[in-house]
């Protein structure tokens, strides 16, 4: 107890800005997350304060989370239930221990030290009261951290309402300090990673809460018609947002009915083509595309590039009509419009023929070859820098694999699998070389090897006979 009062006392110290050292601790690397994480503070408003009470200005429409809303074992009428987590790792660090330990009399009493101790102070109790209960090698788990964050969400009005406020945004919460010593480094850091995952946890959240919409995972997104549905069997590692059979439409409700993570690095859109074959006036098109401007626009996190569709040869008027309607479209907004590349490569002269079309890449109704497809990729890659596999350390499916044999592996005859090679060669090397044998008087008839010289004066047809 005289320890705990004293790990109390220099938390104090530290937490009021003394210049006090605590003992055996490793104060450097906390100060540097500190400081790195002051920049994202005042940048982001969507933190969530690990340490920081419900309570005061802004949380006069919250809710007080009981423990029993974490642990459904604990009912309201016993003592435990009834109390309030005060601060997040207050509710972390109860689910976290009921849970893990079936609510035993040594976890509420530990959890009941926890949530009476003052914010800021949840670690110290933490360390200083678990003893043997929890071993070093035992952490909280990602269900945990769902299960807690949730339900301070859900409580805390001040904190929903900056979740709400970030929008699409990456969310960035400050790692709470933690006197751990420096023989403590590998708990330390488990905690530091618990603690960065809960970043993505409060994206979900958000999604599943805030925005009530899937929540896209995969690093690259393609949102278009049949287009874009072509240029998918040439990518993989993608999610693909379209709907041919409604239209722009389909693909208006597609993207609106998602949220981009900050998983996601890059947002391809390839939409038009279909809409020129089935006549839309240029003006539903200009419509439409304005409305998935507007949707695409706020995510800011990742990089979006809006190609132009394949040229529409029998289309050419209406196709030339929609080229010149992008760029003002886009203008001023984070969307790249693939359409001429900074160094004067077009996107449109890759299916382009002088006046006529690439026979090779496209046919006179825009829809692409396999030609064409790879043509199309190869610019949005090299030109329009959308990350493709090998921006994202991934193989392509096609490359081709090398089975390195053992050396102790007895080697395949030619005949069994088809191996290349000398077929003369013999597979145990002190086996005679045989030769294939033919007929007597056959053009393909070879002497068997003579192992003595030839006689003189002999006639050459008599050892024939």
């Amino acid at each position: 107890m005289a320890l705990l009062e004293e790990d109390f006392r220099n938390e104090d110290d530290l937490l009021e800005g003394e210049d006090v050292v605590l003992d055996d601790v490793d104060q450097n690397e906390l100060i540097a997350e500190s400081d790195a994480g002051k920049d994202e503070e005042e940048e982001d408003s969507s933190i969530i304060d690990w340490t920081k009470a419900c309570q005061g200005e802004g949380h006069e429409e919250c809710s007080p989370l009981e423990i029993s809303e974490l642990d459904p074992v604990l009912g309201r009428q016993t003592t435990l239930g009834t109390k309030i987590a005060k601060t997040p790792l207050q509710a972390l660090l109860t689910t976290f221990i009921l849970r893990q330990f079936s609510s035993s009399t040594a976890a509420r009493r530990l959890t009941q030290t926890i949530i009476e101790g003052e914010p800021k102070e949840e670690f110290i109790m933490f360390i200083g009261g678990k003893g043997d209960l929890i071993p070093k090698d035992i952490f909280p788990i990602e269900e945990d951290l769902k299960m807690s964050l949730e339900a301070w969400i859900r409580n805390c009005n001040y904190s929903f309402q900056l979740l709400q406020q970030s929008e699409f945004s990456p969310i960035h919460i400050k790692i709470p300090i933690m006197p751990f010593t420096t023989q403590q480094q590998v708990e330390q850091k488990a905690w530091c990673d618990l603690f960065t995952l809960s970043n993505w946890i409060l994206e979900e959240i958000r999604a599943k809460i805030i925005h009530r919409k899937q929540l896209i995972t995969l690093p690259r997104v393609i949102l278009g018609d049949s287009s874009a549905v072509q240029l998918t069997k040439e990518m993989t590692n993608i999610k693909v947002l379209t709907n041919e059979e409604e239209g722009l439409s389909g693909i208006i409700r597609a993207i609106s009915s998602v949220i981009l993570s900050s998983k996601v690095k890059g947002l391809l859109i390839v939409i038009g083509r279909d809409a020129l074959i089935q006549n839309v006036n240029l003006e539903t098109i200009q419509e439409n595309f304005n409305r998935i401007r507007e949707i695409c626009s706020p995510y800011t996190h990742l990089q979006i590039l809006w190609a132009i569709p394949p040229y529409i040869h029998s289309k050419k008027e209406e196709y030339e009509e929609l080229i010149r309607l992008m760029p003002p479209l886009l203008a001023g907004t984070n969307i790249k419009l693939g359409l001429v590349g900074e160094n004067g490569r077009s996107l449109g002269e890759v299916f382009r023929y002088g006046e006529s079309f690439a026979g090779h890449r496209i046919n006179k109704n825009g829809l692409m070859t396999e030609h064409g497809v790879k043509a199309m990729l190869a610019w949005i890659y090299s030109v329009g820098s959308f990350p493709g596999e090998k921006e994202e350390g991934r193989k392509r499916i096609h490359s081709r694999i090398v089975v390195v044999r053992p050396a102790s592996e007895t080697p395949i005859r030619r005949g069994e699998r088809g191996s290349l090679g000398d077929r003369r060669r013999p597979t145990d090397p002190r086996s005679p070389i045989r030769r294939r044998q033919h007929r007597p008087g056959s053009s393909n008839y070879r002497s068997p090897v003579r192992t003595h010289p030839y006689k003189q004066g002999r006639s050459s047809v008599s050892w024939r006979r």
